[in-house]
């Protein structure tokens, strides 16, 4: 177990009904998970009159996976 890939996904909109489930499902799966969300406390906030997102999430780690559950 020692010489274990490191995961990443990124749920946008990962506080709604849908993505907290989704979110709790990789979890589960020891899959390291960042909440992209306009809602307080997401992991990547958005703010939406600035829609930009910080490049450090993307240059310090590589995304595996990618749920949209936007609507």
């Amino acid at each position: 177990m020692g010489n274990a890939v490191q995961r990443t996904a990124i749920v946008a909109g990962g506080s709604g009904l849908i993505g907290r489930e989704i979110i709790k499902v990789l979890k589960k799966a020891t899959i390291e998970t960042l909440n992209l969300d306009i809602a307080d406390g997401a992991d990547i906030p958005i703010f939406l009159n600035r829609f930009v997102l910080p490049s450090a999430i993307f240059r310090d780690r590589k995304i595996n996976v990618w749920v949209n559950t936007t609507y």
